[in-house]
């Protein structure tokens, strides 16, 4: 199934009330998911989705309401994949997107310290929805300092308890006769945790084809985001697709970070809609949220750049700070048994 990409830099953004762009297709090389978060996010994918493929299926109220807003149905792209959260209150996939589902650990952890259900509970929601499953997160650990501090925890106890419940929930999901790709996650803060964490899952067997890097979005640090990236891509074998959570618009707009992953998802896509009661009161007036977030879906897609010169720049190229890291064999640890499972 094919995604849309971000819009070429040359390419002009329409205005509200324009078509929305068909945009440039993307490569099979980078995958963007479009985080459905918000009631109006989902209805605006689920909308796009349906638009593309069964337009005559859409809801009359709905459709009159589109072309109210001058949204032009042949013109909506087709959301390849899409990303929702397992902590959402409605989590169910929709027929349409690839879905990439992520087990909600910075969420609820940031509201409880700890996940308020199980792993059986977590492989049975993703059992109910399995053909329509792409892939999905082993129950991971988020290393984000607040949490950590708030929890009174460390780095290293949530990166044990991520490998556990790795363990524990590839063990679930095989009994289930799960189909979907389990993804890895890689947890720490600075590089030499990240790294810590994919040698330790590469020596027990456990590294996914593609893995994750969690704990990354930080808000107002976009050199520190993309500097882990870009050293871990140059740190992990090619054979290891990398997947970016959370990654926001602006960090993607970096050339060689954008090169560096495989594949990510963010809700930046859906940003000028969210705000635009303050900034375009107009247009929130005028137009439903749902609809502005499917503009703003056409809208607001990050914009690849593909710099020859920085990917030549790149060949061959690995800091030898990185290359000695890299290069450390993985220290062996027993998993600390006492904590929440």
């Amino acid at each position: 199934m094919s995604s849309e990409a971000p819009a070429s830099p040359g390419q002009r953004s329409p205005s509200h009330g324009e078509s929305l762009s068909p945009g440039v297709q993307e490569s099979e090389r980078f995958k963007f998911h479009y985080t459905v978060g918000s009631g109006s996010s989902r209805k605006a994918i689920g909308t796009a989705a349906l638009a593309a493929t069964n337009p005559d299926a859409l809801d009359l109220d709905d459709l009159e309401a589109l072309l109210a807003a001058g949204v032009d149905l042949n013109a909506i792209p087709h959301p390849g994949y899409a990303m929702i959260s397992y902590a959402r209150r409605d989590n169910r996939p929709f027929e349409g997107p690839n879905w990439f589902i992520d087990s909600g650990g910075y969420s609820v952890q940031k509201k409880f310290n700890h996940y308020p259900t199980s792993i059986d509970d977590y492989v049975a929601y993703l059992s109910e929805y399995d053909d329509q499953i792409e892939k999905y997160t082993l129950r991971d650990w988020a290393c984000a300092l607040d949490l950590l501090r708030d929890a009174d925890r460390d780095i290293r106890t949530h990166q044990e308890w991520s490998i556990r419940d790795h363990v524990y929930c590839l063990e679930a999901a095989e009994e289930a006769g799960l189909t979907a790709e389990p993804v890895a996650v890689l947890q720490g803060h600075d590089i030499e945790e990240y790294l810590w964490s994919f040698d330790y899952l590469k020596e027990h067997g456990l590294a996914s084809p593609t893995l994750g890097i969690g704990s990354i979005l930080r808000p107002n640090k976009p050199s520190e985001v993309r500097a882990i990236i870009q050293e871990l891509r140059d740190a992990i074998p090619s054979k290891y697709a990398l997947h970016g959570f959370g990654i926001s618009k602006t960090v993607l707009e970096d050339a060689e970070t954008l090169w560096a992953l495989d594949s990510a998802d963010t809700t930046s896509w859906q940003s000028k809609a969210a705000h635009a009661r303050v900034t375009d009161p107009e247009w929130a007036d005028r137009v439903p949220a749902w609809i502005r977030t499917l503009q703003a879906y056409g809208l607001r897609r990050c914009r690849r750049r593909t710099h020859r010169s920085c990917l030549r720049r790149r060949v061959g190229r690995r800091s030898n700070r990185t290359r000695a890291l890299a290069s450390r064999p993985p220290q062996r640890v027993r998993c600390r048994e006492a904590g929440p499972s």
